[in-house]
């Protein structure tokens, strides 16, 4: 069994909080409380008629807005907008664990968590957290639901894998303390999730209710390590998941965010978590394919969450929650607790103070020059060299290979997606190949799985060049149909290797080493995590020997693999 922790208070629990929370309280009613825990979606990219709908919700006394896909701009005066009509400062907030750019066009693309995973050092985790905090607080931003502290070690789990920093406890750990300091020290509250850990699962929540069947103590030594030592270090949040935890709640429709065993019993009275516990989105299909909105947001109320994001019916959510009350099922007096809690958070992220977003260089306060800088840091630390190949520039060719142009689908929660797709056009020369070029490599060629058929030829072009290196870019970053990897692509890698004057450079998950057939005739052999241009920079600098190799692997692949692969 877990130990019970001491509680300590929140990190936005002081005096002058408590007292400001006081007085805001005495001016609403027991409806008004209620409906300062509901948080509504919003899209900056919408029409009139999601606006008028958004203000209604505002005017009715919701306590925060989260928004999605949008432009900065817009989203600014929308957040104006919204704040100019709310009887109590609304606390914004956002899902953009690797920058804002997770949702808002023309912002900064900050690398993944997989990359994070790969560094030593965590300093410069800390310092985009930092960033990323003075870029929420200038858009009006309060709390960022990120970092995802999922221990991910389940090789094909469809929705954590890049989002997560790696498999391993302690080193997840360390990187999601760097990530929750840096924007907490700009007063923009960190969320951890999601609680009690989504790393070990093969079902999206998004569409189903994942199962994490591990047993108290296994959960104890693995996926709550983080949890822990970011709650002891001050967390703001920690979000609930919609997965099923049966060691602690068996019922088929209750994942860890609408039980009260996990939410109240595990989370904050075993853990001894009093911070703010916040749902994740109620539209999920791991909630609402078990509950009606109303219904669904009183559930979650009843096991303990402070914040119940992503109400799609805020009228029916109060009165759900009014009829808890009347039942005698939860107490006026609790719902006040909560309320107060996060009327507090609020005062501590400066809204008691609260001025509209200037909208005067906005789009240039949100791209600085030091996030470019800071993310080309990131790639030379991260990339990874597996197996140092020997080349000349003068006989080496680049033979780039993509494996598919959008890696961005939609479905039902479209909502849910990125701005735009992972892969945008290809380039006339990628970055890759310009900074090869630069380096002397003359011979640059292209192919697609669909070229498997050209294969020999291909290789009787190449016959004069003594090294070939080859960049592979497109590779899906979900795990789902083997990340959309085909086996026309694994089938002409595998016939290229086979020369033995191949190195790979894979720009995507290091779990794909375990689906690459034929990396033991591999000359040399990169990691480099993410299709970025300052990735593919950063991997040309590590190969020519101009900076050193210092990633690692993030993620456990098995002996398996690396006896297969014949890497040492």
């Amino acid at each position: 069994m877990i130990h019970q922790r001491q509680t300590r208070l929140a990190l936005f629990h002081t005096p002058s909080a408590a007292a400001w929370a006081d007085a805001r309280m005495a001016q609403l009613s027991p409806d008004e409380r209620i409906a300062q825990l509901l948080h509504v979606p919003a899209w900056s990219n919408r029409d009139e008629t999601h606006t008028t709908h958004l203000l209604a919700q505002v005017q009715a006394g919701v306590g925060g807005i989260v928004f999605f896909q949008g432009d900065p701009l817009a989203q600014a005066r929308l957040t104006n907008a919204c704040q100019a009509v709310a009887k109590v400062p609304l606390m914004i907030s956002i899902d953009a664990e690797w920058g804002l750019a997770m949702r808002l066009a023309d912002t900064v693309a900050y690398p993944y968590a997989i990359t994070l995973g790969a560094l030593s050092d965590t300093s410069l985790i800390y310092e985009m957290g930092r960033q990323l905090g003075r870029q929420c607080r200038r858009l009006g931003i309060q709390m960022n639901h990120a970092p995802a502290v999922d221990i991910n070690v389940h090789p094909l789990n469809p929705v954590i894998g890049f989002r997560s920093f790696g498999s391993n406890s302690g080193a997840v750990t360390r990187r999601a303390l760097a990530y929750m300091q840096g924007m907490q020290d700009e007063q923009v509250l960190a969320v951890a999730k999601h609680f009690p850990g989504h790393g070990d699962t093969s079902r999206d929540s998004h569409t189903s209710l994942p199962v994490l069947s591990h047993t108290l103590e296994r959960l104890a030594a693995v996926e709550l390590v983080p949890f822990q030592a970011l709650m002891d270090a001050g967390v703001g949040a920690v979000m609930t998941a919609h997965l099923q935890l049966p060691a602690l709640d068996d019922r088929p429709d209750r994942g860890a965010c609408l039980s009260r065993a996990i939410t109240t019993g595990l989370l904050q009275e075993e853990m001894g978590f009093q911070g703010l516990v916040v749902t994740d989105a109620l539209d999920m299909r791991g909630a609402s394919a078990f509950f009606e909105p109303g219904a669904v947001e009183a559930e979650a109320l009843m096991a303990g969450n402070d914040i119940l994001l992503f109400t799609v019916d805020v009228p029916a959510a109060i009165r759900s929650i009014q009829a808890l009350v009347a039942r005698g099922e939860i107490s006026q007096a609790e719902i006040d607790r909560r309320c107060h809690k996060t009327l507090m958070a609020k005062y501590h992220t400066g809204l008691h103070t609260h001025t509209p977003v200037v909208l005067e260089g906005l789009p240039g306060d949100l791209c600085p020059p030091e996030a470019q800088a800071l993310n080309t840091r990131v790639g030379r630390e991260a990339v990874t060299l597996l197996r140092r190949p020997v080349w000349d520039p003068a006989r080496t060719a680049v033979l780039s290979l993509f494996i598919h142009g959008d890696g961005n689908r939609g479905d039902a929660l479209a909502h849910h997606q990125l701005t735009r797709g992972q892969h945008g056009p290809v380039a006339d020369r990628t970055a890759f190949e310009v900074a090869a070029a630069d380096r002397g490599v003359a011979h640059v060629h292209r192919i697609t799985p669909a070229d498997l058929d050209r294969a020999d030829t291909l290789l009787e072009t190449l016959r004069d060049v003594s090294h070939v290196l080859v960049p592979i870019h497109g590779i899906h970053v979900k795990a789902g149909d083997r990340f959309q990897i085909s086996q026309e692509a694994i089938s002409l890698l595998r016939r290229l290797l086979e020369t033995g004057k191949v190195t790979p450079v894979i720009f995507g998950s290091p779990y794909t080493l375990l689906i690459w057939e034929g990396l033991a005739y591999a000359q040399g052999l990169v990691m480099a995590y993410q299709d970025a241009d300052w990735m593919q920079t950063a991997a040309i600098e590590v190969l020519a020997g101009e900076i050193p190799a210092q990633g690692r692997l993030p993620v456990s692949l098995g002996d398996a693999w690396s006896l297969g692969a014949g890497l040492t």
